[in-house]
């Protein structure tokens, strides 16, 4: 985890303005969760507020490999679901990622990786999916990134619930 601002990169894409937005993963190496949570916080009030843009999609990544499931990666994902609410969850893309990055050796194998991504879509993930959240698997090339991108925030658009609590409501950070 190197990241450790919120940082916007546009890019164009068949005619079309993304603009992707970094964000120091939760787990952070050199930030606390508190430290992370207010800078993408602050960052999100700051945009909202402002109307410089609007959040039309969150893409949330997982490792498949990852064989175990820790307490910081499920308070690390509840962070991230309740900052978006069920209101904006249609927006969301849950993704499994390193799907090319099994070896044989490892004892890993597609049987095994399907059934976790399975138990991650009925346990950890349950909250977004039945708000409307799709999820995917990465395939590590871009006609798969785009995929993943494709149809974000196409239809009706929600703000954040963490931008509605912060900027609309005028709740403290410590209230959200």
């Amino acid at each position: 985890s190197c990241t450790e601002d919120v940082i916007a990169y546009p890019c164009y894409h068949d005619a079309r303005r993304y603009v992707f937005v970094d964000t120091p993963g939760f787990n952070a190496t050199y930030s606390s969760q508190k430290e992370v949570f207010e800078k993408i916080a602050k960052w999100l009030a700051a945009t909202y507020q402002e109307r410089k843009l609007q959040i039309n999609g969150v893409i949330y990544t997982r490792r498949i490999t990852d064989t175990h499931r820790c307490r910081s990666e499920r308070t690390s994902f509840r962070i991230c679901a309740n900052l978006i609410g069920t209101e904006a969850a249609h927006h969301v893309r849950l993704v499994t990622t390193m799907w090319d990055d099994r070896h044989p050796r490892d004892g890993s194998n597609l049987s095994t990786e399907e059934d976790r991504k399975s138990r991650l879509k009925e346990e950890q993930w349950r909250f977004l999916i039945h708000g409307g959240a799709g999820c995917a698997r990465f395939l590590n090339i871009p006609e798969s990134a785009w995929d993943r991108v494709h149809g974000l925030g196409v239809e009706r658009k929600e703000n954040l619930l963490l931008q509605r609590e912060l900027v609309d409501m005028k709740k403290p950070l410590k209230q959200t």
